[in-house]
């Protein structure tokens, strides 16, 4: 029997294959099957005979719309040993790969398909791949991949929309500004779209426009909406509200050092030191360089604690650091900061 047979006939209770892989959000939210239970018919099929490529890709794709990302890393490499030169599961690894953001592993692996001589056939692998040389910084790369997307699709919605990423992030905000507005002209609900004009007009130390725009998406749930939001609210100079944001970014991403510094600064300001410190100590190590009064604050909060040692240790590497935050006026919780030289 050949390997593909238990697949085929998994495929034909779907109705066939490509809806299962190319209209699985679809499918899944209008409720015409689960995407679980597919993953489930299709560990049936692997179990059966584990070196299925075929049925190691579908559940890769499946898997990575669920965010089961490494376990899709592990299906497509599984599928990519027996079928090293597929172009469509060198494509999916690349797009793993960007997920994990482990941009050096997904330009390797588009360099591959170069090498190769295969091709990438689709507008929408165009445009992926002008997007991950843009987080690689390789911008000669990004836009020749946007070029050849525009000159086969210039009205798609989404060259529309990478087009304005592309000025956002060469900071041309005149054209990324025409681009997503061009963009909300066809699609005025399309989030992504809504999100990048907003985080424009906030770079631009415009949080009013910011907020109008903000104020279009259907959806709060993604945890960038709450990031600006509250980002705005901010520079609004509205901390309590700013604060509700950021708290509802964390649900949606616990780790974000952003939301966990403004917390730890509201909260200290408040009079909430052991909450503020809380947040403070959630910050990465290797994420604390991104804010310039970290220790600082970390030093201070230490201090109203009566946390000595740690006020000592904070104060010391503000005066290695950045000493001009200490020839400020001192405050009472500052004075042990000479102690530190």
């Amino acid at each position: 029997m050949s390997k593909n047979i238990l697949l085929i006939f998994f495929c034909s209770l779907f109705f066939s294959c490509s809806p299962v892989v190319d209209s699985s959000n679809e499918f899944a939210e209008n409720g015409k099957y689960d995407i679980k239970q597919t993953i489930e018919y299709l560990d049936r099929i692997i179990k059966h005979d584990n070196n299925n490529a075929q049925a190691l890709f579908q559940r890769a794709r499946l898997e990575l719309q669920l965010s089961y990302t490494l376990k899709a890393k592990d299906d497509i490499e599984a599928a990519l040993e027996e079928e090293p030169l597929n172009v469509d599961y060198l494509l999916l690894k690349a797009r793993i790969d960007f997920k994990l953001e482990q941009y050096n592993e997904a330009v390797k692996t588009i360099e591959f398909v170069q090498k190769n001589g295969l091709d990438f056939n689709t507008v929408e692998n165009h445009l992926f791949i002008s997007d991950l040389y843009l987080k690689f910084e390789n911008i000669n790369k990004s836009e020749y991949y946007l070029q050849k997307a525009i000159a086969a699709a210039p009205n798609f919605l989404e060259v529309k929309f990478q087009r304005a990423r592309y000025y956002a992030v060469m900071r041309d905000t005149i054209k990324a500004i025409l681009y997503f507005k061009l963009l909300l002209l066809d699609d005025s609900t399309h989030e992504d779209g809504l999100l990048g004009i907003s985080d424009i007009y906030l770079k631009l130390q415009e949080p009013d426009s910011a907020l109008i725009w903000l104020s279009k998406t259907r959806s709060s749930k993604n945890y960038y909406y709450a990031v600006l939001t509250a980002r705005a609210l901010d520079q609004k100079n509205l901390q309590d509200s700013a604060s509700v944001w950021w708290e509802n970014s964390l649900l949606q991403s616990p780790r974000l050092a952003e939301a966990h510094f403004h917390l730890a600064e509201f909260k200290y300001k408040k009079g909430d030191y052991p909450v503020a410190k809380s947040h403070l100590a959630s910050v990465a190590e290797n994420e604390r360089t991104h804010f310039r009064t970290f220790d600082l604050l970390y030093a201070k909060t230490s201090t109203m604690l009566n946390d000595s040692a740690s006020a000592a240790i904070y104060y010391h590497k503000v005066y290695l650091q950045d000493s001009t935050l200490l020839k400020r006026k001192k405050s009472k919780e500052a004075t042990i900061a000479d102690s530190a030289k």
